[in-house]
């Protein structure tokens, strides 16, 4: 149930949908223009050869009202309730012509009625921003789920030299000069490995040479390679194109 609240002229009107458009009651047009208990209804009641039912007004049951959650109604209400869409409204005070009739006229409709209007915009944009947050937390989900996957391949996979690929000069040269910042190391039976969505490559040592620094070379918030303690590396990509390793070229037994 939609538990908000229009002010109308200094009261306030809970908001009630049916079937994607805004509904009153016949009491709440009697509460806003300050008249009598039952002087909408007598008039609706009169005119109502004039009114066509689900285009002017709906008759609509207590039980169907509590399972659309309309509005609040008591448990012991059995008949059918009355509500009118915004054309029923303006033919049901036609009649209304003082002074607050013509004011509350002019607040519910553009405040109320034709304000469900101006609502698609911005709830699709909360869709969307639900949407994308989704997706970014599935994306997140499958990357930790890639990860785990991969450990488990380096463990049990085929053999390091089944699972290597040879990428270009140009690429070495984008990867290196794409660092950014610090991120993390971890060490790993055959070397150090590098844990995010990088392409990555085989390459010969010259190559390296070319671009390894004597300090941290970073790619994307990784650590790649570069120290004294390990002068020169060799990249390898695994078969997945997302893991790597940094490694000494002895100990790769070339």
């Amino acid at each position: 149930m939609n538990n908000q609240l229009v002010k109308i002229n200094n009261t306030d009107l809970q908001i009630k949908e049916f079937r994607n458009q805004r509904i009153v009651t016949l009491k709440d047009i009697d509460t806003l223009h300050q008249r009598p208990e039952g002087t909408a209804r007598r008039n609706f009641n009169e005119n109502k050869k004039h009114f066509i039912v689900d285009e002017d007004y709906f008759k609509i049951s207590a039980s169907e009202i509590r399972t659309h959650k309309i509005m609040d109604i008591s448990n012991m209400v059995r008949e059918d309730v009355t509500f009118l869409t915004e054309s029923g409204y303006l033919m049901l005070v036609k009649s209304f012509t003082d002074d607050l009739a013509w004011t509350i006229q002019r607040q519910l409709v553009n405040g109320y009625f034709r304000a469900k209007n101006n609502q698609p915009i911005g709830l699709l944009e909360n869709l969307q921003s639900e949407l994308n947050n989704t997706r970014q937390e599935l994306s997140e989900l499958k990357q930790m789920f890639l990860d785990r996957e991969r450990v488990k391949a380096l463990k049990t996979g085929a053999s390091m030299n089944e699972r290597l690929s040879l990428v270009s000069d140009k690429d070495i040269k984008e990867i290196i000069n794409s660092a950014l910042s610090i991120g993390v190391l971890r060490e790993v039976d055959n070397g150090i490995a590098i844990d995010r969505n990088i392409v990555l490559i085989e390459a010969s040592k010259k190559n390296i040479d070319k671009y390894t620094l004597n300090k941290k070379l970073v790619i994307s918030g990784i650590v790649i390679l570069g120290s004294d303690n390990y002068p020169y590396k060799q990249v390898r990509v695994k078969g997945n194109n997302q893991w790597c390793y940094v490694v000494k070229k002895n100990e790769l037994g070339e």
